[in-house]
């Protein structure tokens, strides 16, 4: 990468698995955004909604939130992520629902 003339391409050492035993590799569905406080409540959802149609079969989610607010990840999302083929998530950012993430059939 620093051929490419890469400076900054390593994750941040406070980013951690959910689980250590997995392992993916693939290509990477790449986003970044912010918050934005003048949106509402229904307006963000539609938002999201239509960047998970984005997601890529195949690929790994990379997002970086610029926000450790709310969280990026869920139940929801995770669920549509894995319907749609996505490898895996990374994100610098939060998560919630991590057992059901972990345990699906577990958490029905």
């Amino acid at each position: 990468l620093r051929n490419l003339g890469y400076k900054n391409f390593a994750f941040p050492s406070n980013i951690k698995p959910i689980n250590n035993e997995h392992v993916i590799c693939g290509p990477v569905f790449t986003i970044e955004g912010k918050m934005d406080e003048s949106c509402d409540a229904n307006q963000t959802l539609l938002s999201w909604t239509e960047l998970l149609s984005k997601a890529k079969e195949n690929h790994i989610w990379l997002s970086q939130p610029h926000n450790h607010i709310v969280a990026q990840m869920g139940e929801l999302s995770a669920e549509t992520l894995k319907y749609k083929g996505v490898k895996g998530y990374i994100v610098d950012g939060g998560c919630r629902d991590v057992d059901f993430i972990l345990n699906p059939s577990k958490s029905a």
